[in-house]
């Protein structure tokens, strides 16, 4: 077979496969946090609370944080991160997930948000105030 129709053919099992995120997403159960924490690079902030967290792997790695935090602890996660862009108003770079209950950034309203490229790993957060001292951190980490 010459090498345009075996490309044919592994396109085509490709397509056909359909690397779906719902297949291949794991959840809290099959992963450490020091794991997650390694993938994103840093630890996360030791007041961080109602922590979740899922990945999927198929072409890439993708890891996604949804936690509480004390307000006054957002510019030492976006430092540790390494993230220098400055969370802009109602900025959002994510979208549910419906196999993620806890994953729904689509249904707030009034949030901050960044995204940048860090060593050739991409970072999104949203940042939705709870109340005067809490907000809930959504971050998706994935490499590129």
């Amino acid at each position: 077979m010459n090498i345009l129709k075996k490309s044919g053919v592994l396109l085509l099992i490709m397509l056909l496969s359909n690397c779906n995120l719902g297949d291949v997403l794991t959840t809290k159960d099959d992963l450490t946090l020091p794991e997650i924490e390694e993938f994103i690079g840093t630890p996360l902030p030791s007041e961080a609370i109602n922590i979740h967290f899922a990945t999927s792997a198929a072409i890439d790695r993708v890891v996604y944080l949804r936690f509480d935090l004390p307000k006054d602890g957002i510019p030492g996660l976006l430092s540790s991160l390494g993230i220098t862009a400055p969370l802009g108003d109602n900025f959002k770079s994510l979208y549910n997930i419906p196999r993620l209950e806890w994953w729904q950034p689509d249904q707030v309203t009034s949030y901050q948000g960044t995204s940048q490229i860090i060593n050739f790993m991409g970072y999104d957060m949203l940042v939705v105030e709870l109340n005067d001292d809490t907000v809930t951190i959504y971050l998706r980490v994935t490499t590129l």
